[in-house]
């Protein structure tokens, strides 16, 4: 996987850089061998090995393994680390820049393994696991907000609800380090009677001037017919800003949507405090 630089975040590029995650076939057995790999620059390089007991692949083998899906990144100066967004492994983890040593691991402990598994974090009484997320960020309280896509509410490795059934979330986890614990601190699963769901895309910030929170719904879909009649989805997606209380106020909706068969989808949406830089103080020639 290669995670690379925009305006906000570092985004996962796995299948357009140097790097692939590809099956390698050694005495017979495979071994997943994903590869993180910026050249140069002074960014480390970091490989790694599947920490999970994943199945093997369907045959025929595909020849790029999407094994992790990182899809977003965060820098906690105050630890000199990184927080990484791994979407295909429901996770969040932790790695310090000089040492490349994992601090923890944020999702399901199903299916993880040694030593990895001793870096999982102990969920406290009324965390649910974010699955498939989107757009982590370090808010400054220290917490972790992100877009929880919500997939099946399930790992890989455990029983999958349908998908008519899934619901996202955004969601702030507050993590110690010190006792290797997480706590659920805040959440926002849309208003009573809508469905909130967008099973990928999206996105959360945290919005310093006013502690709100800065929601991509980006990635909705709705059921429309086609030009013979025929059912087929429809993606639409909104930006909703929303106070940090319990119940969420909105503060603004905008709706991106378009006649079928046309369709929008928003990958990340950003507050910026102005399109144009402001307008210079007019000269006066005494």
């Amino acid at each position: 996987i290669c995670v690379c630089a925009t305006s906000r975040a570092w985004q996962c590029a796995s299948r357009a850089c140097v790097s692939r995650c590809r099956w390698v076939h050694r005495t017979g057995k495979r071994k997943l061998v994903p590869m993180m790999e910026r050249t140069g620059t002074s960014w480390p390089t970091l490989y790694c090995r599947n920490p999970r007991a994943s199945p093997p692949p369907p045959a025929p083998q595909p020849e790029l393994a999407d094994w992790a899906h990182a899809n977003s990144l965060a820098y906690d100066d105050g630890t000199d680390s990184y927080i990484v967004g791994l979407r295909h492994q429901d996770a969040l983890v932790k790695i310090e820049r000089e040492s490349s040593e994992i601090n923890w691991i944020l999702g399901p402990h199903v299916g993880w393994r040694s030593p990895w598994s001793s870096r999982l974090l102990t969920p406290a009484d009324g965390v649910e696991w974010a699955y498939h997320s989107h757009g982590v960020d370090l808010t400054p309280q220290g917490t972790l907000l992100l877009f929880d896509n919500g997939n099946n509410r399930a790992s890989a490795f455990e029983e999958r609800m349908s998908a008519g059934e899934a619901y996202s979330r955004v969601v702030e986890f507050q993590i110690d380090e010190e006792t290797m614990s997480a706590s659920e601190v805040w959440s926002y699963q849309g208003v009573e009677g809508e469905r909130f769901y967008s099973s990928f895309l999206s996105d959360a910030d945290w919005l310093p001037v006013t502690g709100n929170v800065l929601v991509d719904d980006g990635a909705r879909t709705r059921t429309v017919e086609d030009e013979t009649g025929e059912p087929t989805d429809h993606n639409w997606a909104r930006v909703v800003e929303l106070t940090r209380t319990t119940p969420a106020e909105t503060v603004f909706e905008v709706v991106i949507d378009d006649d079928p068969p046309a369709g929008w989808r928003v990958y990340r949406a950003q507050r910026i405090s102005r399109l144009r830089p402001p307008a210079a103080a007019p000269s006066h020639t005494p």
